[in-house]
This record gives structure tokens, C-alpha cells and sequence, in this order.
């Protein structure tokens, strides 16, 4: 698995950066034709950045970055491989009369045949502004990249019971009889996003971890420029619920509704309840809203009804009985 290698804090040699821009900028590109007399200009402003066309960093020689207020080219770049973080990144000098003060700037994208032009306004121009440094560079890409970094879903195998992702924490139970050094692991995330655990990326499939001991989980948005941390925690136990097998819903303050433990841990499941002749009287996902032995706002009868309770990641039922009485 490729090891990520974007996190070093890093300094910018400036003086290095304003010469690779002044000399850059003087070059007539043959295709496409962009080019900058700084001399035709009052005032500059810098970028570090890098570019991104169809999800896809640029890193050929012969690509290019234009910057262009009102059609006039204003500043142009050519990404290189920085070395000190792996990533290929653009310095460029944008350069700007008083005229063009807090105008848009647009930027046009050339990697072969016709240059991309990037929807929407990312930039004004701004006097001697500063935007973006090598450990976390303006960002121009056509179509824009996404920037979520949300775990969407998570799966070990046959032997979950349960899974909650919520507050930046994945929670998994697994049968108590399920070993945790071998399990099947899947998942999908937002789109584009990578995740990583323990420094290295984590494909969907493989199954080479210990979940003994928590483990600390990094999701990189597209272009690893978003990052959101996650703890998963795995703990074995039985699939089993522990219920009071009767009701009395008499109004007498006990036993009025069919009392389950900790039913936080079963808020994804399906509730079932049905009667002796089969007719389901009580359904629910998660147990918020207790049971009262009603039905539609009617008293039942007395008798033995029967509970399903259906786990959602795996299928799995459980079942067992209630008996009502008064």
C-alpha cells in the first residue's frame, strides 16, 4: 500500500519562488501562446498552488496554468515536482494595475489540445496578497474536487452485529465468537475520499489488520487537502437482547411497557411484534418509543406474543416471546 506523504511541515524558499516566477512568466509558451510583460503592470500578487483537471493532479512537463482578468493573461505557471512533499506545485506571480483591484481572476487549465477554462471565481486580485504555501496550496481543478471526508459505511464480515458511525467514532460489535485479527473488512466513503490507518492507505477488501485495540482512522478528501479523523473501536459480544419476557400495561407504574436494555446500542434495528394469529400489532426501527401493549390505540388481549428483531447489517434475527397480562 503506497504511503501518504503530505503532512511534513514544510518552509518556502521565497526568493527562489520570485525568481522561478519573474523568469517563468517572461517564457512565450508555444501552445497555448500565453505570456506576461511585467513591466505593463503597477502592482503583483503570488500563489502556490496546484492544478487538477478531470480528478487527476498535473504533473507534465508541458502543462500549464493561466491566470486572465478581464481576457488579459496576468500570470502564467507551469506545475513542478516539489520534491520536499512529493506533490507537483505552481508558483506564480499574478500581476495587476489598480484597475484590476478585488477583480475575479480566471484561471485556464493546458495539458494537451485546447486549454479547460475553470468554472467560477476562485480569486479577486489583490494587491501584494499571498494565497496558499507548499503544505496547503490553492487548489485550481476543473471539475472541482470534493471535499467531503465522511466514512459512508462499514462492514467486517459476517460476524458484525452492529455498526454505528457517528461524532468521528465507527463502533462495531462483532459475535463473541468472531476472531479479530481476520475479518473481512468493506466500506465506502465520499466520493473521491481516501482513507488511511496507520499511515498507509487502507483499501476496501483488505483484511491485514489487528482490532484488538482501537485504531485511528484518517479520511483525505479528493486531493488530500481535507482530512477527518476517526476512531474504530471493535468489541465482541453475543447477539442477544436482554428483554423482560412480560407486560403489564395496567397504568400501575410497572412493567407498562416491554423494557429492553441498553437500546441505544439497537437503534438501526427493525422491531417486530406479533400477535398469536401472526398479525403484527408493533414496528419500529430502534427502540425509542417503548412498547405499551397497544395496538392503534386499542387494549389487546391477554396471550403470548412473539418479537422479531432483525439486525440490519447482517440479517440476522432474533426472536423470542412476550406475554401480556393485567
Amino acid at each position: 500500500m503506497p504511503a501518504l506523504n503530505y503532512n511534513r511541515i514544510l518552509g518556502a524558499n521565497w526568493l527562489a519562488v520570485l525568481l522561478f516566477c519573474w523568469f517563468g512568466h517572461t517564457t512565450v509558451y508555444a501552445q497555448p501562446d500565453w505570456q506576461v510583460d511585467p513591466n505593463n503592470f503597477e502592482h503583483s500578487m503570488s500563489i502556490i498552488g496546484t492544478v487538477w483537471l478531470n480528478g487527476q493532479e498535473l504533473n507534465s512537463e508541458g502543462a500549464l496554468v493561466g491566470a486572465f482578468i478581464d481576457e488579459t493573461c496576468v500570470g502564467v505557471a507551469q506545475p513542478l515536482l516539489f520534491e520536499a512533499t512529493g506533490r507537483y506545485l505552481f508558483f506564480m506571480v499574478v500581476f495587476g494595475n489598480s484597475e484590476h483591484i478585488q477583480e475575479p481572476i480566471q484561471f485556464e487549465i493546458y495539458e494537451s489540445g485546447d486549454p479547460v477554462s475553470v468554472q467560477g471565481n476562485l480569486l479577486a486580485f489583490e494587491v501584494d496578497g499571498t494565497i496558499g504555501n507548499v503544505q496547503e496550496p490553492f487548489i485550481i481543478a476543473e471539475p472541482k474536487l470534493a471535499a467531503e471526508t465522511d466514512i459512508l459505511t462499514f462492514d467486517l464480515g459476517p460476524g458484525m452485529l452492529d455498526v454505528q458511525i457517528e461524532n468521528e467514532e465507527v463502533k462495531v460489535s462483532v459475535d463473541i465468537s468472531t476472531s479479530l485479527s481476520t475479518l473481512p473488512v468493506s466500506f465506502e466513503l465520499s466520493e473521491g475520499a481516501i482513507l488511511s490507518v496507520e499511515s498507509k492507505q487502507w483499501i476496501s477488501g483488505e483484511s491485514i489488520l489487528n482490532y484488538s485495540a482501537p485504531l485511528k482512522l484518517q479520511v483525505f478528501s479528493e486531493g488530500l487537502f481535507h482530512l477527518k479523523e476517526y476512531t474504530l473501536t471493535v468489541v465482541q459480544e453475543r447477539d442477544a437482547v436482554d428483554a423482560h419476557n412480560f407486560i403489564s400495561p395496567n397504568g400501575d407504574g410497572y412493567n407498562d411497557f416491554w423494557e429492553i436494555s441498553n437500546p441505544d446500542r439497537l437503534a438501526n434495528y427493525e422491531f417486530e411484534v406479533r400477535g398469536p394469529e401472526g398479525k403484527v400489532v408493533f414496528r419500529q426501527t430502534g427502540y425509542s418509543i417503548p412498547w405499551d401493549g397497544m395496538f392503534k390505540g386499542s387494549v389487546l388481549p391477554t396471550g403470548t406474543f412473539w418479537y422479531v428483531i432483525t439486525n440490519p447489517a447482517t440479517g440476522r434475527k432474533l426472536r423470542g416471546f412476550i406475554t401480556l397480562i393485567y
